[in-house]
């Protein structure tokens, strides 16, 4: 076997791990979104643009998979990871953008000191 195939398949390898990281991470975000807070419990107001856009990063992952079972140019497969780490990204922008407009800015309950706390402990929690 050719030094070049063994590099392929350690790279793919370290794709593959990448990925799985990758699909770690929305699950926990999954996880967080659900979790009770101790200032405001209150349900996500999502719409239909979010979850098709996360059914989409999901795919996304699925064809990223297929390109490292093809051994494809690592080049390629990392362009497409750095895509999904964008999508993401943006994807929890959205989120919290409508948690923040829709559940913690009408919250009659909370200061306008706790308000701004809630908020600063969500960014800095989520968007690291």
């Amino acid at each position: 076997m050719s030094n070049n195939s063994n590099d392929r398949k350690n790279d793919a390898k370290t794709i593959a791990k990448l990925v799985e990281n990758i699909k770690h991470d929305l699950v926990d975000l999954n996880r967080d979104s659900d979790r009770e807070d101790n200032l405001i419990i209150a349900p996500l107001a999502y719409d239909g643009k979010i979850v098709n856009r996360v059914a989409t990063v999901s795919g996304h992952m699925t064809a990223i998979k297929n390109m490292i079972n093809e051994h494809r140019e690592v080049e390629e497969v990392l362009d497409q990871l750095v895509a999904v780490e964008k999508s993401i990204l943006k994807r929890k922008r959205e989120i919290i953008k409508n948690h923040i407009n829709s559940n913690v800015l009408d919250d009659e309950d909370l200061t306008q000191e706790e308000k701004l706390g809630y908020i600063n402990e969500i960014l800095n929690k989520f968007l690291k």
